[in-house]
């Protein structure tokens, strides 16, 4: 992959987990508004919640693609071994969003590819 299509997939790897954070303090926001007596009505919720259901649904899609990405990267990487694509395999499996910026960092971030600079070659 390109160095500009590498920094692309790190920073589709961190929205999963910023989407996590940012449906928490949404929760959160909305449960105190409820504990606090505030009455909502069925179109209030709905305002609330639609731009959630689509950033769910586009945050699972995305968590899918990448879930793909991973593992054809995992099984190509010459850098590690049988044993070990079948551990970051079964990693993006069970514990996708957690696992992938691990191995992002580890293995494929640009500055990981020991591909040569085409400014380096005479």
């Amino acid at each position: 992959m390109k160095k500009p299509a590498l920094i692309l997939l790190g920073l589709a790897t961190l929205w999963p987990l910023a989407y996590f954070v940012i449906f928490i303090l949404e929760a959160v926001r909305i449960a105190m508004k409820v504990f606090d007596g505030y009455a909502m009505d069925p179109d209030g919720l709905m305002e609330i919640f639609t731009p959630m259901i689509a950033l769910a649904a586009f945050t699972t899609l995305l968590s899918i693609a990448l879930m793909v990405i991973y593992i054809v990267h995992a099984k190509k990487n010459m850098a590690l071994d049988d044993n070990a694509r079948m551990f970051w395999t079964l990693l993006f499996i069970f514990l996708g969003a957690f696992a992938m910026p691990v191995y992002y960092v580890l293995y494929a971030h640009p500055w990981a590819q020991n591909e040569p600079d085409e400014t380096s070659r005479e």
